[in-house]
């Protein structure tokens, strides 16, 4: 019999548009870092916690103040070089956690929670502040910009988020280079931050130079747009040696600014247009919200009173002491009253 039935085309053997289309159609294949997860998070966490470390030894009592143009290159770098975006945010959220509650360590015994919350919250910043150097980079946009611009933002909305906590800025480790803090003036603490994270970003692009991200595997294999991302590049020998120059001139405007500043006024020759010399007296006494909170009222005053006579050894036109020279306690018996709450019965409202 035969079969009414149309014989059946056999599929092209070759590719043909329709085959071109689907395989347009795949998805592109997963990128898979180069190296072991293993690998990779020993030797960033070690440069992370090398940059907290050297970023905590900048402020006192260490105060180590050229820590401040290289405290940041180690995590500036970690965090461009690594594969793993979600373990640079991490990390960056673990060290700097680990940061605050070293450096606002004075608080604990104050309050222990709101102490854990604090240096919680600060530590949300530095995986933003790594977010932001990571997306900057994949557009083109290298450390010696990115690192200091977004350091700053970080430094400014911790100075105003939830009324604000402006400490530990760059900045403060530099409070005793009077040349160099002269541009507060005009930019405040922001502008000296600025200048010295610059510095940061510069050396980290040139180390970046030196050694580049490694390229993860299968990225021959992604769109080129993605294959030529300068996050996987080294910077431009070119465009370095630019950002060089105009680091260089930041910080020697800024020196220049602070020389000009600091020679309006000849402190040796002429002692009224100097201004007045204030010297501000400070201790560090422990405190406590618990009974008998901190030390007696009697010998915080007895040292601040010899450490206002040393100062006054110096002839200064006014001594400053802080509000704790003499502890006080306003209603400490309502304080230390069991039943602080007043029993208000109906009778008082006849």
């Amino acid at each position: 019999m035969k079969s009414n039935r149309a014989p059946q085309s056999e599929p092209p053997s070759g590719p043909g548009p329709s085959a071109a289309a689907d395989a347009a159609r795949q998805p592109h294949p997963r990128v898979r870092p180069s190296l072991g997860f293993g690998r990779e998070a020993g030797p960033v966490l070690g440069w992370f916690i090398l940059s907290a470390a050297a970023l905590g030894w900048l402020f006192p009592p260490g105060g180590v103040w050229p820590l401040a143009f290289v405290c940041l290159v180690p995590w500036a770098v970690a965090v461009c070089r690594t594969q793993r975006a979600w373990l640079v945010h991490w990390l960056s959220f673990l060290v700097g956690w680990g940061f605050f509650l070293v450096c606002l360590r004075w608080l604990m015994p104050v309050t222990g929670l709101g102490y854990a919350a604090l240096a919680f919250y600060l530590a949300l910043y530095w995986p933003l502040a790594a977010w932001a150097i990571r997306t900057a980079r994949r557009h083109g946009v290298g450390p010696t910009w990115s690192l200091p611009i977004t350091w700053v933002a970080c430094e400014f909305l911790r100075a105003l988020v939830m009324t604000g906590f402006p400490w530990l800025f760059v900045s403060h480790g530099l409070y005793q280079q009077l040349p160099l803090i002269q541009i507060s003036d005009l930019a405040g603490a922001y502008g000296v931050t600025f200048v010295a994270t610059m510095v940061n970003g510069l050396l980290a692009e040139w180390a970046l130079r030196r050694w580049p991200p490694r390229r993860p595997h299968f990225a021959s294999q992604l769109p080129p747009a993605e294959q030529n991302s300068p996050q996987w590049a080294a910077s431009p020998r070119g465009a370095l040696w630019v950002n060089t120059i105009v680091t260089i001139a930041v910080v020697v405007a800024a020196l220049a600014y602070g020389g000009y500043r600091l020679r309006q006024v000849d402190f040796a020759a002429n002692d009224h247009a100097r201004g007045p010399r204030i010297a501000v007296v400070q201790h560090d006494f422990p405190l406590a919200s618990t009974p008998p909170y901190g030390e007696h009222p009697h010998a915080v005053l007895a040292r601040y009173l010899a450490l206002g006579a040393e100062a006054a050894a110096q002839q200064p036109d006014l001594v400053v002491f802080p509000e704790t020279a003499w502890n006080a306690a306003q209603n400490l018996e309502f304080v230390e009253k069991r039943d602080a709450v007043p029993d208000v019965s109906p009778s008082w409202w006849e």
